[in-house]
């Protein structure tokens, strides 16, 4: 964790920020009181000059990184470009010019937290830092329309009341005596260079994965068994032989659940030790209240409760790193893409005539929500306020009918601020709008929550391909080149490196949690569902108790918020929220 906060003497401390902590270091600096703290894992700061410097990192840094950053600051290289592969977020605190600068990667491994007003300047990557500064730390009810649709809230809105959240590559300077923002920079997308159209991936992943396994050596990699992860699998097995590789599984539930069978395959063609790691209903309930207590957040993935079980066995079997493939589908490729560019003489037929901005109220009117509906009927101009744009579709799990019921929103209320996210890539091509949109707002809140699972437990967890070197080559290379087949960049890598077409070529499947297990009256949530109907109207909740998708996300969000709220507004503690939770089930268990 880091925590920075800046008060001018004029303004008087409150109880929480005066707290003492050994972790925390206190900074004269004349008009102002600054204090920083940092966590064990990932935490430095340093008096440089008139400077002072405070980051996070994505491993330890040597002191040969330490003499980098403080050169840098000195050299007056941008802090954007400093940050490299390594540095996640740094502050620099600037006495004599009143201000403070923020600079966020583009990787988004992290949330970064930030509260300014008058003479008062809180940063954070954790919400308990917020609060151990002051901060209330209360649900903003204005992001609830958007969080039900997408199950997150995307930067610049945060899920707190008066708390922003900075996107990846995002870089602000802070007037610290008015309390504004002096200047706000988005990440640059690269120009030029990119990889040989003719060449593998492998020259620009393979350093990552060599650095983070000799700082780990027993670091292992999350095989899915999907192309994504298995190039990380067989990059590292080049690298460490011995590597290990795990996978999670809800087979506890759904035993036609097949990831299993995808990563063993793939494990037992690369020659290296895998692990199916299993769970019961009983842990996933429990691990889902532990899970929200240590993202922070409510877990917008089904999928992360059980990495967060795997985690925990990860570091009690000595694990101490993971590499995991998050990330790469927005890069190299996903289906939103290969949808446009299949079809890229329509959409610029669409584009010129703009009939689908005319076609969209009435599929909306009508319920039209298929794919080809959402295709034909939206927008692809500029305009990205307009909530019929294509790009507002991509990570909508939500039913919007439902919502719009339930909430009594406009359809704006949907959007948040993700125009505001995006305005800075208007320009952009269309296809670069769709990487922009999933890595800012989807792949970001993703992995910062894997980031805390995996922390909680000790663990550090790397995802190579959101990492600034690996984004900046690939986002050069041309459309035509990375869609010239599903994830060409990634199968022309695994081919070099002698993998079977058949373990190529073959089809993406679905694995996962299906909501016939979980949604319906009497399934594995019931107990949660009775116990957010102290909140909730209890006709709404069973109206979505049902196993239509749009309906069941409603659902399965709610029931995030329900525990969020708890365990951060009412302060119950994770061991009588999950109590609660299993006396519940065990009764209903004990009824059948």
């Amino acid at each position: 964790m880091l925590l920075v906060t800046i008060r001018s003497r004029s303004v008087p401390a409150g109880p929480a920020s005066e707290s003492y902590h050994e972790s925390a270091r206190d900074f004269d600096c004349g008009d102002f009181r600054v204090s920083i703290r940092t966590g064990p894992l990932f935490g430095f700061r340093r008096k440089i000059s008139d400077w002072i410097v405070a980051g996070e990192s994505c491993f330890p840094l040597k002191g040969a990184d330490i003499s980098l950053i403080e050169e840098g600051i000195r050299g007056g290289v941008p802090l954007d470009v400093l940050l490299g592969d390594r540095l996640l977020v740094l502050v620099v605190i600037d006495p004599s010019k009143r201000v403070v600068t923020i600079a966020h990667s583009i990787a988004s491994w992290r949330p970064c937290y930030l509260s300014v007003s008058p003479g008062v300047f809180t940063c954070s990557t954790s919400m308990s830092g917020l609060k151990e500064a002051g901060h209330e730390v209360a649900w903003d009810p204005a992001c609830t329309p958007e969080y039900l649709l997408y199950r997150f809230v995307a930067p610049p809105r945060s899920i707190l009341r008066g708390v922003r959240k900075l996107a990846g590559g995002q870089l602000v300077v802070v007037d610290l005596e008015k309390g504004q923002v002096r200047e706000d920079r988005r990440w640059r997308w690269p120009e030029g260079g990119g990889v040989d159209s003719n060449a593998d991936i492998t020259n620009l992943l393979r350093p990552r994965i060599e650095e983070w396994l000799q700082r780990f050596p027993h670091a292992g990699i999350l095989l899915s068994g999907g192309l994504d992860s298995s190039l990380l699998a067989a990059l590292a097995r080049g690298v460490h032989s011995d590597v290990h590789t795990f996978s999670t599984s809800f087979s506890f539930a759904n035993s036609d659940d097949g990831e299993a069978q995808y990563a063993l395959s793939m494990a037992r063609h690369l020659g290296v030790a895998h692990q199916v790691h299993d769970t019961t209903p009983e842990r996933y309930l429990t691990g889902w209240v532990e899970s929200i207590h240590a993202a922070e957040e409510p877990v917008h993935h089904l999928q992360s409760v059980l990495l967060h079980i795997l985690f925990q066995d990860r570091a009690a079997a000595d694990h101490g790193a993971i590499l995991c493939g998050e990330g790469a589908d927005c890069i190299i490729g996903n289906a939103s893409h290969e949808l446009l560019y299949r079809h890229r003489s329509a959409v610029a037929f669409l584009r010129t005539t703009q009939l689908g901005s005319a076609w969209a109220p009435l599929a909306d009117a009508l319920g039209w929500d298929g794919p080809w509906s959402a295709f034909l009927t939206r927008r692809y101009d500029r305009q990205l306020s307009s909530v019929h744009h294509f790009l507002w579709l991509l990570g909508q799990r939500g039913d919007r009918h439902i919502i719009r019921r339930l909430l009594s929103c406009d359809a704006a209320a949907f959007l948040g601020e993700r125009p505001s996210l995006l305005d800075a890539y208007h320009d952009r091509p269309l296809l670069d709008q769709v990487t922009a949109v999933g890595l800012l707002s989807d792949v970001h809140s993703t992995m910062a929550i894997w980031i805390k699972l995996a922390e909680a437990s000790g663990v550090y967890l790397a995802c190579p391909y959101t990492s600034p070197s690996v984004l900046a080559a690939a986002a050069t290379v041309p459309w035509d080149v990375k869609l010239r087949e599903k994830k060409h960049l990634v199968r022309a890598a695994l081919r070099q490196l002698g993998v079977p077409e058949t373990l190529v070529t073959r089809q993406k499947l679905s694995f996962g949690f299906p909501a016939r297990f979980w949604a319906p009256k009497g399934a594995l949530f019931q107990p949660i569902v009775d116990m957010a109907m102290q909140v909730h109207n209890a006709g709404v909740l069973e109206g979505l108790q049902k196993e239509e998708k749009g309906a069941s996300m409603v659902l399965w969000c709610l029931l995030n918020q329900f525990l969020w709220v708890q365990l951060f507004e009412v302060g119950r503690s994770v061991e009588d929220l999950s109590g609660e939770i299993l006396d519940r089930h065990q009764t209903a268990m004990e009824r059948r």
